[in-house]
């Protein structure tokens, strides 16, 4: 009798045993998404095989991928999909569904270069558990509302305060998965806090939480130069290039991100020479510049970072660099060639303009504006997305920045697109609190040659609002021009001007800016007065260098000759001068 109670009690212990209800208890969220492919993961409570199965609608899940490794932590990469469309996914394990509902969907990105509009999320500090990270979250997701979070960047601090498993757990998968995390591609970067646990030796790293929980886009699957080093990537989304950096770390060759030399740093300057992107973020954990919760100044590693390291990001063209760290918020000038102490920064030495970049049409706001190659950089410490406290550094606010807040929490929100870039700092109540426009490759000359009855569309160089010179408001307009005419088009805040010069080809001539003239362009190279004695005339390029000058006192006065092009003719007659654009091809 009492072997068949001991049997029976066997069976019974063997079938709950079996019968636990999976569950996922991590996730599921994406990694290393790309124009073609994705990567799930996700944790169970216990240990099985699963399945994914994915399409493009919510009811027609057509693919399917089979993982045939049981296992608690698991990684799926999903090949073959299509540029720039959004596919819900379903995960199953032992025929039982996990997960599918509509916030269960990944979206791969277009091609490099597309000039969409694309939304990215950054936070820093984040992972303390705290009131301030769940708020900044929920201000972030009342901020986007049904819109689409195109990626989420980690400034490093993800999880306080060894950066352990159960501290990943606990404070930053449990407080994301069931929001923004399930579709929402993560791009981290490692803070001191992340490595807390073990150290800063490369060899420690296979122990991190931080390096087990994540993948990231090592061998340039999207766009990046490869380095093969889950501490340090980049990659390409729409017209931006972005690069991960670890500021804590030491590398393979036991240097630091601040080792010029280093394994890092010669990847970096390897990685920017390749860049063709509009626009170059860099991000990483320690700042160069603040005055906040730490201090540039006295702290050994951020003044490396500051005096070793950032002129190779500058001289590269990088145009933002974005960290944590610092518990608060503080956003730079326009900074050029700066890598001194606060004490020596000056405002006007020191910046390419005075301008606060607010971009609203208050006084001295506007834009900031870079050609591709331009040197120039804006720094913005965000590090206060759920780690917060007042304290402020001696000499608090730093000279070097326009707008600085260490006693509110939040986030920022990075808007890109085509040549706008637009930095948002949310708080934790939504309250943006600081702004700034980023403009590349702007307020150009043109100039267009077309037969005569040719069309041509005009297209202004920016993206925001436009006023051209026939009260146009659309960023292009079409013209049918029959004689040479120039035209103009600025934005409502007066910051940038196009002008396009349009040349109808066989014809030389002048462009009137002056009403009621009193000359006319008789030939490829006279200039007659109708109006009296041409007491003085004047020839300058379109740079403001004087070509000629005369003094003929007659009525009819011949060009000198000159390379074809446009020029600016200044005409003195009866003591009224007139100004007008020529178009010249006197030596043809």
């Amino acid at each position: 009798m009492s072997k068949i109670i001991f049997s029976l009690l066997s069976f019974l212990l063997f079938f709950n045993a079996n019968a636990t209800t999976i569950q996922i208890i991590r996730g599921p969220y994406i990694q290393r998404t790309t124009q073609y492919e994705t990567t799930l993961r996700w944790r169970t409570n216990t240990a099985c095989s699963s399945e994914i199965q994915y399409g493009i609608g919510l009811n027609n899940l057509n693919n399917s991928i089979l993982e045939t490794t049981v296992t608690q932590e698991h990684t799926i990469r999903i090949p073959n999909l299509q540029p720039n469309t959004k596919y819900y996914y379903s995960i199953r394990a032992n025929d039982t569904l996990l997960v599918q509902d509509s916030v269960h969907y990944f979206t791969t990105y277009p091609i490099t270069g597309d000039k969409q509009k694309f939304t990215y999320w950054v936070t820093g500090d984040c992972g303390d558990g705290s009131i301030n990270q769940k708020n900044v979250r929920n201000a972030y997701l009342n901020y986007i509302g049904n819109k689409n979070t195109d990626a989420w960047l980690l400034l490093g601090d993800n999880a306080y305060y060894y950066g352990t498993d159960t501290e990943y757990e606990n404070n930053f998968f449990n407080i994301y998965e069931n929001n923004i995390m399930p579709h929402t591609t993560l791009f981290p970067a490692p803070g001191n806090h992340d490595y807390l646990g073990v150290g800063d030796a490369f060899g420690t790293r296979s122990n991190m939480a931080y390096y087990q929980s994540f993948v990231m886009p090592t061998e340039g699957e999207l766009n990046g130069y490869p380095s093969h080093n889950p501490s340090y990537y980049s990659y390409d989304i729409g017209t931006a290039h972005f690069i991960s950096l670890d500021s804590y770390g030491r590398q393979e060759d036991a240097t630091k991100l601040y080792d010029t030399l280093g394994a890092q740093a010669v990847w970096l300057k390897q990685d920017l020479a390749q860049c063709t992107q509009t626009f170059k973020i860099a991000y990483w954990h320690h700042p160069p510049f603040t005055k906040g919760s730490h201090n540039s100044d006295t702290e050994a590693d951020l003044t490396a970072i500051r005096t070793k390291f950032i002129g190779i990001l500058e001289r590269y063209g990088v145009d933002l660099i974005l960290c944590g760290h610092s518990h608060c918020y503080e956003r730079s000038y326009f900074i050029h060639d700066f890598y001194g102490p606060d004490s020596t920064f000056n405002v006007v030495d020191n910046t390419l303009t005075t301008s606060n970049g607010y971009y609203d049409g208050s006084n001295n706001s506007c834009a900031y504006q870079k050609d591709n190659h331009d040197e120039g950089t804006i720094y913005v410490v965000s590090g206060s997305a759920g780690k917060m406290n007042t304290t402020q550094s001696p000499g608090y606010p730093h000279d070097a920045m326009v707008y600085s807040n260490t006693n509110k929490g939040g986030s920022v929100v990075i808007e890109i697109e085509d040549n706008r870039l637009d930095l948002k700092w949310l708080g934790y109540d939504g309250v943006v609190r600081d702004n700034f426009t980023l403009l590349k490759n702007t307020g150009k000359q043109h100039t267009i040659y077309l037969n005569t009855g040719q069309d041509t569309t005009l297209t202004a160089s920016w993206v925001g609002g436009y006023e051209w010179d026939n009260d146009a408001t659309s960023r292009s307009v079409s013209i049918s021009p029959t004689a040479n005419t120039t035209r103009y088009v600025t934005d409502p805040q007066q910051c940038i001007t196009d002008t396009f010069s349009v040349i109808i080809n066989g014809i030389s001539g002048i462009q009137n800016t002056a009403t009621n003239t009193a000359i006319v362009y008789t030939d490829a190279n006279t200039v007659t007065s109708l109006g009296g004695i041409i007491q003085q005339l004047t020839l300058f390029d379109m740079q403001g260098k004087q070509i000629h000058t005369t003094i003929p006192y007659t009525t009819t006065v011949q060009l000198p000759s000159v390379a074809t092009g446009i020029y600016l003719l200044t005409t003195t007659i009866n003591s009224t001068t007139y100004y007008q654009k020529i178009y010249l091809t006197i030596n043809q």
